[in-house]
């Protein structure tokens, strides 16, 4: 996304608590877990910026390619959202610092 007040969310059809927000060259995403979640950024690229235990996390990938992105959000959906096949809706919106699931 080129225009930094634009935020685009995916979340899972059937689970509100299941989304992932790209904007401003960062990624904000619900974190169901109570470890620490630097090695998984480690491994899906990025550089984590902030997280709360069973709320979110916030990675910035500043300067990745669209492809790039895609694969950050589809591998973070199925590695920690746990889910392969489920319909996922797709929304873009204003883009806030703060990000709060809709």
């Amino acid at each position: 996304m080129s225009d930094p007040t634009l935020c685009a969310t995916f979340q899972l059809a059937q689970e509100t608590g299941k989304w992932i927000q790209y904007g401003d060259d960062r990624i904000n995403a619900a974190y169901p877990s109570h470890l620490d979640p630097s090695a998984l950024v480690a491994t899906l690229g990025g550089q984590l910026e902030c997280w709360e235990a069973h709320k979110y996390v916030t990675v910035v990938i500043a300067g990745t390619e669209a492809t790039a992105v895609a694969r950050w959000i589809d591998a973070y959906f199925r590695w920690v959202l746990s889910r392969r096949d489920a319909a996922m809706t797709f929304r873009v919106s204003r883009f806030q610092r703060c990000i709060d699931p809709v």
